[in-house]
């Protein structure tokens, strides 16, 4: 599933169908039927609302408009299976995480690739989040390390590793692009200076954390995942904890509303 930024919207996967709701009603806005035999797997909104992102299993992404629930466009031609999108800040650009060891960049307004990054390495994208500027792109990978690429030349500016080799679920850009908040299957959420790379402080978990983000004025950081059944909600500069909100079933995404 995926809430628009509004929170107005919510897009869920059916087999080879898509279907938007009206959050506060519940009612059936749209169906968005995929064009072939293949299941619908990964869904993401555009910054704005007003583009959807949808990824299945012949390796096409097919992005619609969600307001009327027509295809825009359908991403061809990249290499391999993908394993994560992200949009930048502004909606114009969209990244694929692939299979094969690539990160491709697409313009959505066109539907056309911008150009392609190739790691020379094994390790396969995990996760990725644009800075708030749309300069970095934050790449996590299998191996527990986050590259952190340039956008507009594709280098490597740091990496940034922790002593684990996990995969890297969560990943939060903090509002003004200072820190980075990272997590995976490890017990803690690992918070990075993005200027120096390095690590500001750790807030220790009983549990791995999938899903992080920051309050609008980044003052605090939510977190949640594994087991635990809860919301933890940390101050981000003394790093105690503020609150925990708990649960009665596990949680994969946790979002602040823009207020």
């Amino acid at each position: 599933v995926a809430f628009s930024p509004d929170r107005r919207a919510l897009a869920s996967m059916s087999g080879r169908a898509v279907h938007l709701w009206d959050v506060q009603t519940s009612a059936l806005l749209h169906t968005l039927k995929w064009p072939n035999n293949y299941s619908v797997n990964s869904l993401a909104f555009s910054p704005h609302g007003g583009v959807l992102a949808s990824e299945g299993g012949d390796y096409t992404v097919s992005l619609w408009d969600a307001r009327t629930g027509t295809q825009i466009h359908s991403l061809k031609g990249h290499k391999g299976k993908v394993l994560t999108v992200a949009f930048s800040p502004d909606g114009s650009t969209l990244a694929l995480g692939l299979f094969e060891q690539q990160i491709t960049l697409w313009d959505v307004a066109r539907g056309q690739p911008v150009y392609a990054f190739d790691r020379q390495e094994e390790n396969r994208t995990k996760r990725m989040e644009f800075s708030p500027d749309g300069t970095l792109l934050a790449v996590g990978v299998i191996d527990g390390t986050v590259r952190l690429l340039d956008v507009a030349s594709g280098n490597i500016e740091k990496i940034l590793k922790y002593n684990c080799e996990t995969d890297i679920h969560g990943l939060a850009f903090s509002p003004d692009g200072k820190y980075l908040a990272t997590g995976g299957r490890v017990p803690a959420v690992i918070l990075w200076d993005v200027a120096s790379g390095e690590v500001v402080r750790t807030f220790r978990l009983t549990d791995n954390s999938i899903s992080m983000d920051f309050s609008p004025d980044g003052t605090i950081l939510a977190s949640a995942g594994g087991y635990e059944h809860e919301v933890l909600l940390w101050d981000v500069e003394s790093g105690n904890l503020l609150r925990s909100l708990p649960h009665n079933d596990q949680i994969m995404r946790v979002a602040f509303s823009p207020d």
